[in-house]
């Protein structure tokens, strides 16, 4: 399972909340792509998560508040 956490924090860095949040799993028959990744349009990719969230944070929130995104370790 995998989670994909969007986080919103002042310009000091205090810790507002949770803006965002997807949880998925990858899709058994979809594993093992990672060698065409070059070839892909980053919509086709897990990529796309990530700006999708950044999107939406971004509309909802402030100019003075960060939006701070996690990535895959």
């Amino acid at each position: 399972m995998l989670n994909h956490t969007t986080l919103a924090v002042t310009v000091d860095g205090i810790p507002l909340g949770i803006l965002l949040r997807h949880v998925w799993t990858h899709v058994p028959k979809e594993l093992g792509k990672r060698v065409t990744k070059r070839e892909r349009s980053t919509s086709d990719k897990e990529s796309q998560k990530w700006l999708d969230a950044l999107d939406s944070s971004l509309k909802d929130v402030p100019k003075h508040i960060n939006v701070i995104a996690c990535r895959k370790p």
